[in-house]
């Protein structure tokens, strides 16, 4: 029987997603070559890797690199501060398996909660403690609100918001009512209505209206009579729609993949042959062109 090639090998590999390191002789479990592209397709064959690569700290990043979960299996690498880094930088989920040792610093929990908020339960008391640390993480991920509601006030909330308008949501209902606060969450993202309701006191500040227009003008059509009626409102709006910038058709194609295909209550500005605008939403429309 003629020997496999190191080619014929890592082919197997690709073409098998079942595939596992552990059916393979000795000398292919210790190729580099072979068990990186094994790991990259199921990190569990991570467990039938040769002692000699187990124990390869450069080899052991560059399977983190390319599957962070590789990390969770080599508990001789969790408590390697770098190492740790490199996992967490990937997926913060990867601070369920850090060492106690590490797992409580700053630094490293910073790093968690960019990409898993959950972490900051890890530091939880130590937040109670430190106000300014709190702020810090909230300025990273403002959804780690959810896990300390009761250490929000008004400066937390507005970090929060600022830093990730989905953090809204996790806001007591006395901030979710807060001008300021909404305010914020307008300014920070376009798509602020999917996480904040606009009620009718919402509307009946002038300010807020003129703003909410300004950043999503589509939000018009569904503002109650009294706004749409609102002279200074009404006035920024046709600003808006005869400029152009409203209703940018080729952004509007871009985001349809991001909205629920169902939602009638986004709006767009269709041009007939003979340039005549009309205000179509989308049961209305089913392509939005430009002349």
């Amino acid at each position: 029987m003629r020997n496999i090639t190191e080619q014929e090998v890592l082919e197997r590999i690709k073409n098998d997603q079942n595939f596992c390191l552990k059916n393979l002789p000795y000398q292919w479990r210790d190729n580099k070559n072979i068990c990186v592209e094994a790991c990259k397709q199921n990190y569990l064959n991570y467990n039938y890797i040769s002692d000699r690569l187990k124990r390869d700290r450069e080899f052991i990043k560059q399977l983190i690199l390319l599957n962070y979960k590789v990390f969770q299996l080599n508990k001789d690498f969790q408590n390697d501060e770098e190492i740790v880094k490199l996992a967490l930088e990937k997926n913060g989920y990867a601070i369920n398996f850090v060492n106690e040792s590490l797992c409580h610093k700053e630094e490293i929990i910073l790093l968690a909660i960019k990409t898993y908020p959950a972490a900051f339960e890890l530091v939880k008391k130590e937040a109670i403690k430190n106000r300014d640390f709190l702020l810090k993480a909230v300025r990273v991920n403002g959804k780690i609100i959810q896990y300390v509601p009761e250490l929000i006030d008004k400066e937390i909330a507005l970090t929060a918001v600022q830093q990730n308008v989905a953090s809204f949501t996790y806001l007591p209902d006395d901030f979710r009512k807060d001008k300021d606060v909404i305010l914020m969450g307008v300014e920070s993202n376009k798509k602020f209505y999917y996480y904040i309701n606009i009620t009718e006191e919402i509307w009946g500040s002038e300010k807020l209206a003129l703003r909410i227009i300004e950043q999503a003008p589509e939000v018009y059509f569904i503002a109650p009579d009294y706004a749409q009626n609102n002279p200074v409102v009404q006035a920024l709006f046709t600003k808006l729609y005869k400029k152009g910038s409203a209703f940018n058709p080729s952004e509007s194609q871009e985001e349809s993949s991001e909205i629920n295909q169902n939602d009638n209550s986004v709006f767009f500005v269709d041009k007939d042959n003979n340039g005549e605008s009309t205000v179509k939403n989308r049961a209305e429309m089913t392509l939005v062109s430009s002349k």
